[in-house]
């Protein structure tokens, strides 16, 4: 029961540091285009 709990762990922190690179690329995306509003 606890190795499951540690694999959710590792798999949601996983997912976490996704959406951070993710929403962290959009935004340098986001600032280099000067089309930006």
């Amino acid at each position: 029961m606890q190795k499951i709990m540690k694999v959710i762990i590792i798999l949601f922190g996983i997912l976490i540091a996704l959406c951070f690179a993710y929403l962290i690329g959009l935004w340098f995306i986001i600032r280099t285009f000067p089309f930006a509003p």
